[in-house]
């Protein structure tokens, strides 16, 4: 399990002095991030070509950490500015690749103009077959890096299957790409008829999420810019995909890897983790992410997808993880801690949302807007559309949830969809 990161001993000071000039550019105001964040690698990631005239006084790269997992340690190295989409492969020609444990890699993939900057790609091999989960979002740059690594690896895509843990595009836009004559791809039940109908009823600003959007308040100038530029639209797989439909307690046999199915919905309604019982591994895509809350959200009326996700974080907390491997960013450590504070932030959320109630009735959208972000931005319709599309999204999820506890009533209008405490 990866706990710290270990620093040769003439680190500390660098960083010290790297961190101090980039602090002092941020009061003077040369430095102005997008996003607020708390970790300081993201004041690097921030700080683009300021960075690279300090490392040219320091000959020393940030970012390149080694992490100790389990009883092997490797080097995992990739350029800020090449996670944003800034440089070329040729320019930084270093990979994210990192052996975890014997047969089983993690690539690092880019997932450029995105706040999440990165997906984690999990390859397993054997002498017989490979499995790979979850790809990146189906754009060159994503593709590079990720087939970059595959044959780094050695790896025969004729004889690898693949799973996307949901149908989100950056974790099953490469898959199409990838698969060859002999190859299988798998998701989670839930989520596979998605791939089997029209993308017209999804993608346009009359189909459901458009309908429902503008019944949330969503502005009518805004919808379609929202569908046009959603990353399930811009950069899903290329081609159909026929996946097979995953259940509860299917299983994976890679060489020494035994993977289970264990069915999370919440994320989305088929979402699955992959759970390696013996050796306490448990791949859980945007189930449980370390130091980023997944979004859960909603344009329909079915279901409730944040009262789901609460009990499907209940379902995984008894399991005996010893290696949390999400779908972004660095592994979690403590699994269970973190699954505590996954369900105690929606909570905090939820009343949120229901305090915003008791000062009078709304729709989504504009409780939305009254809701705490991680955003920069002077005003709530200075948001980019899309983090508000997502946040409007997140702000349905929660007041269902309250509808469901019987904390809220609604009024559904022909034209609007209000909320009141």
């Amino acid at each position: 399990m990866i706990d710290r990161f270990d620093f040769d001993q003439t680190q500390p000071l660098l960083l010290l002095i790297e961190f101090t000039v980039l602090s002092l550019l941020r009061i003077d105001g040369w430095l102005r991030p997008t996003m607020n964040d708390s970790r300081w690698t993201r004041l690097i990631l921030w700080s683009g070509d300021y960075l690279s005239l300090i490392r040219s006084f320091t000959g020393w790269i940030f970012y390149s950490p080694r992490c100790s997992v389990g009883s092997r340690s490797s080097s995992l190295s990739i350029d800020p500015h090449y996670i944003r989409g800034e440089l070329t492969k040729a320019e930084c020609p270093m990979l994210a690749l990192e052996e975890l444990r014997e047969n089983l890699y993690r690539i690092v993939v880019p997932l450029p103009d995105s706040p999440l900057k990165e997906i984690n790609s999990y390859t397993l091999t054997s002498k017989d077959r490979n499995l790979v989960i979850d790809t990146g979002m189906n754009r060159p740059e994503c593709r590079e890096v990720l087939e970059q690594g595959l044959a780094e690896i050695g790896l025969d895509l004729g004889r690898t299957d693949f799973v996307a843990t949901h149908l989100h595009a950056d974790h099953q836009g490469l898959i199409s790409t990838l698969m060859r004559a002999g190859s299988r791809a798998y998701m989670g039940a839930a989520d596979t008829p998605a791939f089997r109908q029209g993308p017209a009823d999804t993608w346009s600003r009359d189909g459901f999420m458009g309908s429902y959007g503008s019944r949330s308040g969503f502005p009518e100038k805004d919808l379609e810019a929202s569908m046009q530029n959603h990353p399930g639209f811009k950069y899903s797989s290329g081609a159909g995909v026929d996946f097979v439909a995953l259940e509860e307690g299917d299983r994976f046999d890679v060489g020494d890897y035994h993977l289970e199915v264990i069915h999370t919905p919440g994320h989305t309604a088929g979402h699955i983790c992959l759970f390696e019982r013996d050796q306490g591994i448990l791949f859980s895509g945007d189930h449980v992410l370390g130091d980023i809350t997944p979004n859960i959200a909603t344009w329909s009326d079915d279901g409730d997808p944040l009262a789901d996700y609460l009990a499907s974080l209940r379902k995984v907390k008894p399991l005996e993880v010893a290696l949390c491997l999400p779908g972004h960013r660095t592994p979690v450590a403590d699994f269970q801690g973190r699954v505590e504070a996954l369900i105690e932030h929606h909570r905090e959320r939820a009343d949120e949302v229901f305090d915003i109630l008791t000062n009078g009735p709304g729709n989504a959208y504009d409780i939305a807007g009254q809701m705490t972000w991680s955003i920069r931005a002077r005003c709530w319709e200075e948001f980019p559309v899309m983090q508000r599309w997502f946040a409007t999204g997140e702000a349905i999820a929660h007041l269902r949830f309250l509808e469901g506890e019987g904390r809220v009533n609604r009024l559904d209008g022909d034209d609007e969809i209000v909320f009141s405490a």
